[in-house]
């Protein structure tokens, strides 16, 4: 994923996993019917900096990332729908839904196009144009297009012509007739994307002064390579804290190297998923979380089958949580340290034994913080 910042990954459903204790998959043949949630009227960021954009969208709803090539795309969905795909990718039960969400996607174009007319007409699909409008103080065109369906899409060029951004939502019409804004199936998610969509140069360049600031010699060599993204999607105010070394050990005492994956974020948790394997998207590949929250957050973890305080450093104390799922005997036991250093709680959550975990969280009490550059 590359760096997004969320005020608050096609889609990679691994990012749908629970995040600061490891449950257990009860399997099922089916998931409940969708049901939209309303969206809050209140209005949160998400910014690409890579690519020096910003959008805003519902704060209750969900950013999911994903990059295909040089292509990013940001899809952003309902509750309800997110609700419905956790169960799916939980299950592996056919997805729907999809169609009730919008689709933000970034193609670097190098200066290749000058108009956005001539780069809808280098697309293989067909389209319809409605009408120009303004995005982002640049001329963009609204369009009917047909493909897996048919979509209401609005394309726009950035200022400096080295990327289009095609917003799009799916259109309950055909391509012919004409256009009907009430046949778009999230047209008022579709309209506070465009209507607050900003171009920004100047993001980009702050990430890469913000990027050195942060020595990688002194970050875990697996995790060097989140250090820009963590400081794109930290909440306004957040710190994350890295180790400076991390390893993973198996039940027959194997060694192997965890890499990390950042889930989408939002205003009460920012998370690491540990896996086993770079660009894993597959349950097996799970090692475990390191996650940062407000202090009293309430998805911090507080039960488990044995509780106990726990030394991190001279100075500091930590819980450790211990937790078993006797009614998934495919779910190993979880271990668990949360603890708070200076103004957050962090959570250390994993498969691996209670001295991995513990040294893990010694090594994060005792390491690199990054500050959110927001």
């Amino acid at each position: 994923m590359n760096a997004v910042q969320f005020v608050s990954s096609a889609v990679v459903l691994s990012t749908l996993s629970t995040v600061f204790a490891i449950a257990p998959v009860q399997a099922q043949d089916s998931c409940a019917p969708i049901v939209k949630v309303a969206a809050d009227t209140k209005l949160r960021e998400i910014r690409a900096d890579k690519f020096g954009i910003g959008f805003k969208m519902p704060r209750n709803y969900r950013a999911i990332t994903s990059t295909s090539g040089k292509t990013q795309s940001i899809r952003i969905i309902n509750p309800g729908v997110y609700d419905y795909l956790q169960c799916a990718q939980r299950n592996q039960v056919m997805l729907e839904g999809f169609q009730q969400s919008v689709l933000v996607t970034i193609t670097p174009t190098n200066g290749k196009y000058q108009t956005v007319n001539t780069f809808i007409n280098t697309q293989s699909r067909r389209y319809n144009t409605v009408k120009t409008l303004k995005v982002g103080g640049q001329t963009a065109v609204l369009a009917l297009r047909d493909g897996f369906g048919i979509t209401a899409v609005v394309t726009v060029l950035s200022p400096d012509r080295q990327f289009a951004v095609e917003v799009e939502a799916e259109y309950n019409g055909d391509l012919v007739s004409t256009y009907d804004p009430h046949k778009v199936s999230a047209l008022p998610e579709l309209k506070a994307v465009v209507e607050t969509f900003q171009f920004g140069a100047k993001s980009a360049a702050n990430l890469q002064t913000n990027q050195s600031s942060v020595p990688p010699a002194q970050v875990a060599t697996t995790l060097r390579p989140l250090i820009a993204q963590i400081r794109a999607e930290l909440p306004a105010g957040m710190a994350m804290r890295l180790p400076t070394q991390i390893e993973g050990v198996a039940y027959d005492g194997r060694k192997f190297p965890i890499y990390g994956k950042i889930l989408p974020p939002d205003d009460d948790q920012f998370t690491i998923q540990l896996v086993a394997t770079p660009a894993c998207d597959v349950r097996a590949c799970l090692v475990g979380y390191l996650s940062v929250a407000p202090l009293g957050s309430d998805s911090l973890p507080s039960s488990g089958d044995k509780v106990e305080s726990i030394n991190l450093t001279s100075t500091l104390r930590g819980k450790y949580l211990y937790r078993t799922f006797p009614g998934s005997a495919a779910s190993p036991p979880v271990n668990i340290i949360v603890w708070q250093q200076a103004g957050f709680a962090y959570v250390v959550s994993s498969f691996m034994n209670k001295q991995k975990v513990l040294d893990i969280a010694q090594s994060m009490a005792n390491g690199v913080v990054i500050q959110s550059q927001r």
